[in-house]
This record gives C-alpha cells, structure tokens and sequence, in this order.
C-alpha cells in the first residue's frame, strides 16, 4: 500500500554539508542495490544493479517515458551555523620507502630505483582540504511508498553526507512515519 510519509534521522556526529542535494529515491536506490548483493552473495552485473535500482517501493508518477519517484530530496535542519573542519594526507615518504622490498617477496611491493614517489598526484598525493560540518537537529525527506518496506532499506544506511568514512553524519535514530499527502 503506497502511503506518504516523511523519513526522520537524527545524527550522531556532524554531517559534512554537500554541494548537491541528496536524492531520498536515490539514497533507497543505494540500500536495495545493497540489499540485492547481499542476497546474491556479491557484486552484481549492470543489469542486475539496474534492476534492482528501478525495483524500489516508492510511488512514480508520470507516463511510461516521462517520470520521476514521488520523493523528496533530503533536508538537514540545522542547530548550529557550519564550521570548517579540515582533511590533511601526508605521505611519510621514509616509511613508504622501508616497506619496498625486492621482487618475489610476497610481504611487500618493488619500486625500481628510477621510480619515485610522487606526492603531487596519483595514490600518495598529499593535500589539505577544509570541508563545511554542520550539527543537525534532524534531516528529514518525504515520499509516497510502502512504510514498512521503506524502513527497512533506510535501516541499511548507516550515516548521511559526505565524507562518511570519516565518521560524519552517523545516524542514531531513523524514524519512517505516516505524513499528510
């Protein structure tokens, strides 16, 4: 049964604040592509991946050519004005050095004498980045779709926003509830 609702997530730790907004539909698309893989028992081919990203429990509205999910993008309401945290990665180019070892040695990797390190591009680079973190009260989105189905693949998303490797935008508490239309 399609029912609106409105999902609610309250956060742990500071969400890093996107430039985009994040699609609720996609972000259900990620969970049931997740889901299938998990059923399937690993990576899924691009049929099977689209497959799974179209069987969604959200409402479309449109013509067979021309539509779009009934859902909203996802809004952060804020407690607190953003602040800049910052991401250093330096490469130690003395520890990386140690760890080359001669080829044939299945305990490392063999750089040539004529190779070296590059720290302005490539896997080693190094940089400084300030991203904007905000605290939020809650992030709230809104669709038309199966609650109870809805639920469970939001379940699957442990934190919202960027930079989530990092600890930002765990969520605490998710709650899918029925909205007015």
């Amino acid at each position: 049964c399609m029912t609106p609702f409105m999902a609610r997530w309250t956060l742990d730790r500071p969400m890093i604040v996107s430039q985009q907004p994040v699609h609720l539909d996609a972000l259900i698309a990620w969970a049931r592509i997740d889901e299938e893989k998990m059923l399937r028992g690993g990576d899924l081919d691009d049929e099977a991946a689209t497959a799974a990203s179209l069987d969604l429990p959200l409402a479309r509205i449109g013509t067979k050519d021309d539509w779009c999910w009934k859902a909203s993008w996802l809004v952060a309401r804020m407690a607190v004005e953003a602040h800049g945290v910052s991401s250093v990665r330096k490469t130690d180019v003395a520890d990386f050095a140690a760890r080359q070892v001669a080829p044939g040695n299945p305990g490392g990797v063999y750089v040539s004498r004529a190779v070296g390190v590059n720290l302005g591009a490539g896997a080693h680079k190094a940089y400084f980045l300030t991203d904007r973190a905000q605290w939020t009260t809650s992030v709230e989105a809104y669709g038309v779709g199966d609650l109870a189905r809805v639920e469970a693949l939001l379940a699957r998303v442990a934190a919202l926003g960027a930079k989530t490797r990092n600890g930002y935008g765990r969520v605490r508490t998710l709650d899918v509830t029925p909205a007015p239309a």
